[in-house]
Order: structure tokens, then sequence, then C-alpha cells
């Protein structure tokens, strides 16, 4: 028999069970929703239940032995706080979102209204194409439904866009191919397409469906999942059915949905690969994930969703708590590749593991696919990954992060020196070496992170002297069967009984006394002895530790090797002297001209009564010398109230010349060198008297080089020492050489005369 809803026009008071009023009461002839309903008063409690006061009309045909069972209606509109609005009624027993996404239900699958059938027509049987029509064509239903299993429809209807008002769809067990165009139905709340041909789902398929609430894509052939394939802005939602599918990779947005509700994800015998992550996403503590229940029951994968997005960014480890669905995670008889990534997230993260039971049930693919019992710690020694990068040839390298080291192994291997590189990682490294052609231990700069390094039946002969310096981490350095003659006093910051020495001995002599002494201070352990093999007590040889009496010459070596020093330092000081004598004889003057330049610095010529500001030394017959000076040298500085003498041009006829120029030179604050090519070439009489005149009375110098002359070109030694010490203006510069020369000439003697007499009126 049909269902027979009777709505009750009358408040209905169900003390013994529900205890509250209801507007409405449902009385139902079928007893199929005992899961979603709340019972109120059975047929029995009806009868004995006398508190249970009831005030309603019922018709003549309906007697109360044909109503099988009372019940209070228990749904009440709900609108999720995450994602767009549905309309559904959430079952009242609920308390959150997380209750409501999975025991929400539309007002047609609670029978409150009745959905009209739409039927599929084909239109081509050999394509198996078809259309949707309404049958009968004059239905008036405000929902539909389409449902069409098991036949052989190869594509969806061309027309279903037209059925704006379909809720349902069932095409389970058809040949359907690709549903691209199923965004158009925006009313769709269910979609099940289970055990068709579909191979591929992109983000734009489910875009702006914000009804869809059930999507069964099960038993398909999809091999992959586009980025957020369906966690669109409007589109969320709660039943996900993904399992039996061949998945090679599932990008980590399709399963850490952010700000989503949903129920459940089933993900069962669907994947056999691993993770991507295609849009780098990382967890942001602002965000919600995952709320209802993850299943990836049976499936073999590389490492987990966690493990995953930990090994591309380890910092991720605190948000761990942010990423556990607060339903089940569900991997059930899955099989991992149980390696160092793996490992490393287990170890770790003990405590969110304890809140997934479900992971209890794990193998590893790459063991046998035994099972993962993650109380055994040999189980987590063997999670172990080869390393390629840095990796010296003809070696194996090996991450073993529960023992938080790498094992780099290049035994029999033939080398003849130490690696010049070593994987990087934040482990210490066990380097293994035996048995090869390494004759000298030479200092590498990964020595500070080896914790193992065997060098056993290699024949070492030699160490460099910072090798103890740098293994600040070792535990155990082999190197049995060396030639060595002796250690380098670096070794003094080791541990002896770090260091394996074997059998063969060392020459003890009184330059390494410090060998027994360092030994002694160790405690090292008898079973770690070091001898001496140039020195024997009878048939035996001598431990090192006890090879001080036989060291009888060591006092006058001392003796001899302080004489040897003192010696040394006098002679070193008598080569430092006779050096320094040198040196001054070879550069005096450049010494005499840096004192000159630092006591100008030091010492102020403000109250100069010198009669010119600049005495201008320059070749005459020199065309570009006498342009340079006369057209823009002399202009630049009567314009800034500079003095100028001038050779030639402000010399008295009938003078001493000689005796004039001593004097002009003498009463000049600055004597300028114009330095052109003739000028260091010719270096006439008159040129050369006036620079010695300037340099013997200490005026300040100072040479504009015009022609970028050089040392080599140069006859005066005070002119080389000038431009040894680069002491010149350059004129091929593209610097301002006037702004620099006003610079170093300072305020003119007119304005320093003009302040002095303002002071002397003050």
């Amino acid at each position: 028999m049909g269902r027979v809803l009777h709505r009750i026009k009358y408040p209905l008071q169900c003390s013994p069970f529900c205890d509250k009023y209801l507007g409405s009461l449902l009385v139902s002839r079928s007893d199929t929703d005992h899961s979603f309903v709340e019972r109120c008063i059975s047929r029995e409690q009806f009868h004995s239940d006398i508190t249970c006061s009831v005030n309603m009309y019922l018709t003549r045909r309906v007697l109360l032995f044909f109503i099988p069972m009372v019940v209070c209606f228990p749904y009440e509109d709900w609108t999720p706080d995450i994602g767009p609005p549905k309309d559904l009624l959430c079952n009242k027993n609920c308390t959150d979102d997380r209750c409501c996404s999975c025991f929400s239900r539309p007002t047609w699958e609670l029978g409150l209204e009745s959905l009209g059938n739409v039927y599929v027509e084909y239109t081509s049987l050999g394509k198996a194409s078809a259309e949707l029509i309404y049958y009968p064509t004059n239905s008036t239903y405000k929902r539909y439904q389409a449902i069409y299993t098991g036949q052989r429809l190869r594509s969806l209807p061309r027309n279903i866009c037209d059925f704006k008002n379909l809720v349902k769809i069932d095409f389970t067990d058809n040949l359907i191919e690709t549903i691209d165009e199923i965004h158009c139905l925006k009313q769709l709340d269910t979609l099940i397409l289970a055990g068709n041909k579909i191979k591929r789902i992109s983000n734009m398929t489910f875009m702006e469906m914000p009804d869809l609430r059930v999507l069964d894509l099960s038993n398909n052939s999809m091999k992959n999942l586009d980025a957020n394939a369906f966690t669109g802005n409007m589109t969320n939602i709660f039943y996900v059915d993904f399992s039996n599918n061949v998945f090679e990779t599932i990008d980590i947005t399709n399963v850490m949905r952010e700000n989503h509700l949903f129920c459940k994800m089933n993900f069962e015998n669907a994947l056999n690969g691993h993770f991507t992550n295609t849009n780098n996403i990382t967890i942001d503590s602002d965000k919600r994930y995952n709320s209802g229940d993850i299943s990836f029951t049976g499936c073999s994968m590389e490492e987990d969703m966690f493990s995953f997005l930990l090994k591309k960014d380890p910092h991720l480890i605190q948000y761990i708590p942010l990423m556990v669905p607060t339903g089940v995670y569900d991997l059930q008889n899955v099989t991992l590749t149980c390696d160092c990534n793996v490992a490393l997230y287990l170890e770790s993260n003990w405590k969110v593991i304890t809140m997934i039971p479900t992971m209890s049930g794990l193998a590893c693919s790459n063991q046998g696919n035994s099972t993962l019992d993650m109380n055994d710690p040999e189980t987590y020694d063997r999670m172990i990954c080869n390393i390629r990068i840095n990796c010296p040839k003809f070696c194996t390298c090996i991450e073993q992060p529960t023992q938080w080291r790498i094992i780099v192994n290049c035994s029999f291997t033939e080398m003849q020196q130490m690696p010049m590189a070593l994987p990087e990682s934040a482990f210490l490294v066990e380097l293994l070496m035996a048995n090869n052609d390494v004759q000298r231990l030479e200092h590498r700069v990964y020595m500070h992170r080896l914790r193992i390094l065997d060098l056993s039946d290699n024949g070492v002969n030699a160490i460099d002297s910072e090798v103890g310096k740098s293994l600040v981490s070792l535990s155990k350095l082999d190197l049995d069967k060396h030639n060595l003659k002796d250690l380098p006093k670096s070794f003094q910051l080791l541990d002896p009984n770090h260091v394996l020495l074997g059998d063969n001995g060392i020459e003890c002599t009184c330059n390494n006394t410090w060998i027994g002494e360092w030994r002694e201070r160790g405690t090292v352990h008898f079973l770690n002895p070091l001898f001496c093999e140039n020195i024997r007590n009878g048939d035996s040889k001598t431990l090192v530790e006890l090879a001080g009496p036989f060291l009888v010459d060591c006092d006058n070596s001392h003796i001899n090797t302080v004489l040897t020093i003192i010696l040394s330092t006098c002679l070193g000081l008598a080569l430092i002297s006779l050096t320094a004598a040198a040196v001054g004889s070879l550069f005096h003057l450049e010494i005499k001209l840096l004192l000159r330049k630092f006591r100008r610095k030091i010492v102020k010529d403000d109250g100069c009564t010198c009669k010119y500001d600049v005495f201008v030394s320059f070749d005459e017959n020199d065309d570009d010398s006498r342009r340079f000076v006369m057209d823009y040298l002399l202009r630049i500085l009567h314009s800034s109230n500079f003095t100028t003498f001038v050779p030639g041009r402000d010399m008295s006829v009938g003078n001493l010349w000689e005796e004039e120029i001593k004097v002009a030179v003498q009463q000049s604050r600055t004597f300028l060198c114009i330095l052109s090519e003739t000028y260091s070439k010719t270096e006439s009489v008159w040129m050369r008297m006036e620079f010695k005149i300037a340099w013997k009375s200490n005026k300040a110098i100072e040479i504009i080089n015009m022609d970028n002359v050089g040392t080599d070109d140069v006859g005066m030694s005070e002119i080389r020492a000038y431009l040894r010490l680069k002491c010149f203006i350059s004129l091929t510069t593209r610097q301002d050489i006037f702004k620099q020369l006003i610079d170093y000439l300072g305020k003119p003697i007119k304005d320093l005369s003009d302040s002095h007499l303002d002071k002397n009126k003050e």
C-alpha cells in the first residue's frame, strides 16, 4: 500500500516521549523512516498512556485500529553557515552543521512533495543519443526526476538543459563518457552516474550548482581530477562517491576542502598512485578543513594526504590538528609506500594518529604488503629513502629519519680521495669509505655533519691539520690499518675513545707527547690501544701513554726550541728594520708628501698674509696649456675672488726673473702646476725652478694633469711622487675639475681679510 499522509490541524501533546507541542502531526500507514523520525506514541502506548490527551477531528472512515503509529515530525528548516544556501530540512536531533550535512533531506525525499517523472526517448539508436520528454506532456509538478538505469545511453540527453526543474538524475549502469554540460541544472540535488565510462571531471563540471547535495560517480574510468573539481564558490556537495575508479593522481584540494561542509567523501579502491598539489596550497589556521568522513579504504598510494603535505612543507606539522577530519579518516587496507617521509610523519604526529584509529589497517607496498605495526620500532627503521642529489658516484645514499641519519656507503668503490659533496639534510651523516685507496684525509666543508667516518683498510698516511676542528659531531672515526706517523694537534678537540686506530701504531717523539696526555685525559678504553712503533719494552711495543720515560732528550729539545725562537725573533726584527730603512729611502718623497697633506688638514691657514691665492705654473709655449689657463682657468678663479700670479704676464720688465719668481711663489698660498705632455718632457729651467721653490717652501701644491701624464714621462722625482700617490686633478675625467680645485683652495685671501676685519670691529 502506498503511503497515506494526514495533516492534523490541531496541536498534539505527547508527554511520554516528545513532551513538546507540534504544529502538525504525520500519521503514516508504513513504518519505513525509523532512522529519521522520533516516535511519540505506538499502538500499545496509545491505549495505556492516559496522560496523552488528543483533541482532533477524525473522519468516520479512519478508525483507531487502522492507525499503526503516531509520530512527531522531527525535521525543521535549516540553512548551512558555510557555502551556498540549500532548501533542506534538518533532523531536530542535530546540534551542528556537521550533523545536518548528513541528516538533512529535501521535502520531496521526506514525502512532503511528489516528483514528476521525465523519460528518455532515443533519437538515434546507432549512436544511442536521446532526449528527455515529459509524460504526460501536461504535467504540472514543481520538481521532476529522471531515472534511466541499466541501458546503453552514451551521453547525457541533448536537451537536458531545457529541464531546469530536475532535482534528481539516476543514470546508473549506462555508457556515458562525458558530463561537462551538467552544470546548467542549477536546481539539481542528486546526481547518480555510477557504473558508466566517465574518464575525467574538470573544475568547471559542477560550477555554480548550489543545490547539488549527492554525487555518485563510483565504478567509472576516471584517472585524474582537476584541482578544486567540486569545491567552487557556489558548490557544496555533502556526499561524494568516487569509489572503484582508477585514479593515478588526486589533487590535494579535492580532499583538503577549505571552508566546505560535507558528510562523506568515498575514495574506496579508487587510487593507485599519489597526491598532487597543483595550486601549491598551504594550511591556513583561519580556515576550516574536512568536516566529514573521508575513506581511502583499499587504496594503494605513496603516502597519505598528511605526510604528502608535510613532505612539501615540514612547518605544517603544527597545523595537523586542523587537517584531521572531524568524522572518520578511513585508511583500512590501504597500502602506502613506507619511505622516510611516511616515517617522519608517523613518528612526529603520534598524538594526531591516535585520533585516527582506522589507520591501524595500513600496509607497506614496498615491504611485501606487510601490515604497518605502529607499536614496533623496527617498522619505522625500515622506512628509508634513496637519495640521488649530491650522492657521490658509485655510492649509495639512504635517509633514515627514525635514526636521524643519512648513510653514504662508498665502500669498495676504489675511491682515492674524500667526496667533494654529500646530500644536504638536517640529519647527521654516516660516511662509509672502507676498503678504498684514500691515503690522505682531506678537509671538506661537510665534516661538521659527520657522525661516523669509516676509513678502515685505506692505508691513510696523512691528515689535514684542521680536520679535528671540523669533526664536531663525530662519534666514530675508524682509521684501522693506517700508515700514519703522527696525528694533527687538532685531534685534541676530539674524544680519544671515538678515534679507532687499530693495531698499527705511530712514531713517538718529543713533538707528539701530547697524544699520550690526550688519551690519558680521555680515559681511553683498553680495547682501543695505541702503540709507539719506534719504542719497545722488551719484545712488546710501548703504549703511547707510557712513552715519556723513553724520550730522554725532550727537556733539551725544549731549551733548543726556546733558543731557536729567540734567535728567529731577533733576526726577524733586524730584517724588518732593514726593510723599513729601504722603503723609507726609496719612497721618502711620498712619505713627505703624505705628511704635508696631513699637516694641511689639521693646521688651518686662515691667518695667511700672502699676496696671491694661486701661483700658476705652466708651459707657455704649449698652445693647449696657454689657452686652458688664459681662457678658462683664470676666468673661473677671478670670478670666485681668487688672486693669481702668472709668470710672463705679471713679471716686471727689467727685474731679475729668478728673484721675482721666488718672491711670487713665497707670497702665494697655493702653487698650481698645469702638467702637460710638453711640461713633463721639457721641464725648462724656469718651470723646474718654480716647482723646486714651492716644494722647498712647503707650499700647498696642486697639480692638474691635462694629458694624463704617467710617472715614466716625468723627470722630476717630486712630481713622480704626486703621480704615484694619485694626488692630482685629472682633466681626462668627467668630473668638474674647477669645483675640485676651488674646494681644495678654500676661501680666497680677500674673503679671509674681510672676516678678520669684521672680527676686529666686534
